[in-house]
């Protein structure tokens, strides 16, 4: 059997944590083989997609679920452009800006690679 299936999702964005709705979608493909005894099966068969029925209706709840779970966004994002919270008051920057966090120029720890690099190219005559 294959199935596609979709659904969708609200989640909370990972930069601004505002909730916002996705939509997921995923594919399941599964062979099923009667059986008397649907518990005494071994577990690697699970893994290669085999599962066992023993009744005429055939519950597909909790493949569905699993697979629609490993769709769901690691690292979801309301938006590419989005500029998440002010580590310093919570101010979420979508909405406002505020002006209490400047990133300090040269605060990166390549920032000193600046010096040496005018340093050589003054040595070199550029």
């Amino acid at each position: 059997m294959k199935a596609d299936f979709s659904t969708s999702i609200e989640i909370m964005c990972r930069r601004c944590t505002e909730r916002f709705g996705t939509d997921i979608a995923t594919r399941i493909e599964l062979q099923f083989y009667p059986t008397e005894k649907p518990h005494q099966v071994e577990p690697w068969l699970l893994d290669v997609g085999e599962r066992y029925y023993s009744a005429e209706v055939i519950d597909l709840t909790e493949e569905v679920r699993q697979a629609l779970t490993l769709e769901i966004p690691i690292w979801p994002l309301c938006s590419e452009s989005c500029e998440g919270l002010c580590p310093h008051c919570g101010a979420d920057l979508n909405v406002t800006h505020c002006d209490c966090y400047k990133p300090e120029v040269g605060s990166s720890p390549f920032a000193a690679l600046v010096d040496i690099l005018d340093t050589s190219k003054r040595a070199v005559g550029k």
